[in-house]
């Protein structure tokens, strides 16, 4: 049976180079979701572009999809729910806490009134 750092591997065949997370992020994420580790996962993801932990988020199987949910819940952006696929988005979102969704929702409409006010 191929552990999760190897499906991974087996997944980057069918991705484009320039959209895969480096190998050795995407194990740390694996080993947090694992042991259930909050700090980890967010150290390695805290300098990340939304669309690079949207990234993230739609490479995991749904089993550690759930687990990235539960223990990020509280960095839950907006802005990394604008960059999810729409298919996986509504997972994510039957997964999120509602008071984090409340919250992320919230944030997309800051920015996306701030973006309108420029043009």
């Amino acid at each position: 049976m191929l552990n999760d750092e190897q499906k991974y591997d087996s997944d980057l065949g069918s991705k484009d180079a320039s959209y895969v997370i480096d190998k050795q992020k995407m194990a740390i994420v694996l080993s947090a979701l694992a042991s259930g580790n909050r700090v980890d996962l967010t150290e390695v993801l805290e300098p990340l572009h939304p669309a690079d932990i949207a990234d993230i988020i739609e490479q995991l199987n749904t089993t550690d999809r759930a687990r990235f949910i539960r223990l990020y819940d509280t960095e839950f952006y907006g802005d990394i729910l604008s960059e999810i696929d729409e298919h996986i988005r509504e997972e994510v979102i039957s997964e999120l806490n509602p008071d984090v969704l409340a919250e992320a929702v919230r944030d997309l409409k800051v920015t996306m009134s701030s973006i309108s006010s420029r043009i």
